[in-house]
Order: C-alpha cells, then sequence, then structure tokens
C-alpha cells in the first residue's frame, strides 16, 4: 500500500467520523432563535411546538415550507406574514429549548 493511498483511506475515515459526531452533537443540541427551521420540523417534537403556536403551519404547503428551512426562527420571525409576535417568538424558543 503506498503512502498516498493510505492518507486517502485515513481521510475518508477521519470524515466519516467527524461527520458522525456533528449530527450526534445536533440531536443533543437545544433549539433556539438560531435553529434553522428545517431541523425544528424534522424533530417531530419540535414540529408539534411549533404547530401549536403557529397553526397555519399545517395548512401551509411543502413548497412554502421549503422556501422556510434555510432560514433560522429568527429571519423568519422577520417576515411580518410570519405573525411571531416578540410574546409568541418567546413562547415557542421557550418550550423548544425544552424539547432540544
Amino acid at each position: 500500500m503506498t503512502p498516498g493511498s493510505v492518507a486517502a483511506r485515513n481521510t475518508v475515515a477521519y470524515r466519516a467520523v467527524h461527520s458522525k459526531i456533528a449530527q450526534t452533537q445536533e440531536q443533543f443540541m437545544a433549539f433556539s432563535l438560531d435553529s434553522k427551521v428545517g431541523e425544528i420540523l424534522d424533530n417531530p417534537q419540535a414540529r408539534a411546538v411549533l404547530e401549536k403556536h403557529v397553526p397555519m403551519l399545517k395548512s401551509v404547503g411543502e413548497s412554502m415550507l421549503s422556501m422556510a428551512r434555510p432560514m433560522t426562527l429568527k429571519q423568519v420571525a422577520g417576515f411580518p406574514q410570519a405573525g411571531l409576535s416578540p410574546d409568541k417568538l418567546k413562547a415557542i424558543v421557550d418550550e423548544l429549548a425544552k424539547v432540544g
């Protein structure tokens, strides 16, 4: 085995392990204003919190949700159409912190 192939194999293994560690850390991180909407929606408990406080989410089409997925909760709150008052946003974040 050549040194180059060993280094390449080690790099691939390192990336795989690093990726798994990052995924595990994300699973145990609490949600916050800086959480991506997609991360919240992908977690059934967090999604339930969001739907409880923003009932219209249940009727919004997937195309609309897909536009919000890469945004943080804070960014979405900046849109008046989101209907997220400071009080509502605080309630959501407080409840999401218990989920994460």
